[in-house]
């Protein structure tokens, strides 16, 4: 999402001027440490989601086998 505002607030460079406040963040669209630091910012955002989904996808493989444990010791009744 930052690096999209900051996209955003370059091409509207000349009326908004160069900086954008982003979560709070004073952030200089001019500055290639800004762009490095909103790059690094959405890379760790990936890979925590990578992280996430991975746990998600344990967890409901879990609960799907639980289920179908359960239908088929039902149906076995």
């Amino acid at each position: 999402a930052v690096l999209i505002e900051m996209v955003y607030h370059r091409q509207l460079n000349v009326t908004l001027g160069s900086e954008v406040v982003f979560l709070g963040l004073a952030l200089d669209v001019r500055q290639p440490a800004t762009w490095l630091g909103a790059l690094a910012f959405t890379l760790a955002g990936i890979a925590l989601f990578v992280v996430a989904r991975r746990d998600y996808a344990r967890r409901w493989s879990e609960v799907q086998s639980r289920i179908e444990r359960i239908i088929q010791h039902r149906e076995g009744l």
